[in-house]
Order: structure tokens, then C-alpha cells, then sequence
């Protein structure tokens, strides 16, 4: 048997405490590590919802400044239209026109489709005729 040696017993009393105080060190971070990540987690996604509600912020911006004239201001704030004579003459106008143009529609589009047929039928005797 070899005589106790002192040295070495000081050296594994001192490696076993390392071994201690490390394992207590794993079993905090153990505890530590995963609240931290999900405060880390949180944080990241506060910050993420802050920059998107900055640019909804700054999109909802944009649209109003080119928020467009409305048509008939009177009317969103409450007041009546104006009488209009010039325009109200225009638009019967108008009206009158399209009435016209429908009419002659009518008629000719039935004169037309008939000639396309014919053509229709000349251009397939054609066709079969021998060369």
C-alpha cells in the first residue's frame, strides 16, 4: 500500500467542489435559461408588433393625405345640391343621344348580322368550289 499522500487528496477535494459549485451552476441555468429565452421571446415579439402598428400607422397616414375631394362636398357636409340648369340640360342631352344611337342599333344590327351571314355563305360555296 502506497502512504496517504496529501497533495492529491487536497487536489480531488478541490475538483470535487469545482464538480459542486458546476453541477449547482448547470441546475440554475437549467431554471434560468428557459425564462430568459421566453422573456427574450416576448420581447422580440412586442417589438415586431410595434413596428407593424408603426406602418399600418404610417400606411393609414399616406391614404389620408391622398384621400381623394369627395364629388359633392355639399352633400357630406349636410347641404343641399345646387340647381344646376347647364348641367341638368346636358345630361338630358345625352340621354337623348344614347336613346338615338340604341334605336339605330336596333335596326341595323339585324341588317348587319344578315349581310355576315350571306358573306358567311358565299365565302363556304367558294371554298368548295373545285380549282
Amino acid at each position: 500500500m502506497e502512504p496517504f499522500d496529501e497533495s492529491l487528496a487536497n487536489r480531488v477535494s478541490v475538483l470535487s467542489d469545482e464538480v459542486d459549485e458546476l453541477t449547482e451552476k448547470v441546475v440554475d441555468c437549467r431554471k434560468s435559461v428557459p425564462a430568459a429565452y421566453s422573456e427574450a421571446v416576448q420581447k422580440r415579439s412586442s417589438a415586431l408588433n410595434k413596428l407593424m402598428n408603426g406602418r399600418e400607422e404610417q400606411r393609414r397616414k399616406r391614404l389620408r393625405a391622398r384621400k381623394q375631394r369627395l364629388f359633392f362636398p355639399a352633400l357630406a357636409k349636410g347641404e343641399p345640391l345646387a340647381d344646376d340648369a347647364d348641367a341638368r340640360n346636358r345630361a338630358k342631352d345625352t340621354a337623348q343621344m344614347v336613346q338615338t344611337q340604341l334605336v339605330h342599333l336596333s335596326t341595323s344590327l339585324p341588317e348587319r348580322r344578315h349581310a355576315v351571314e350571306e358573306q358567311e355563305k358565299l365565302v363556304s360555296r367558294l371554298r368548295r368550289m373545285p380549282r
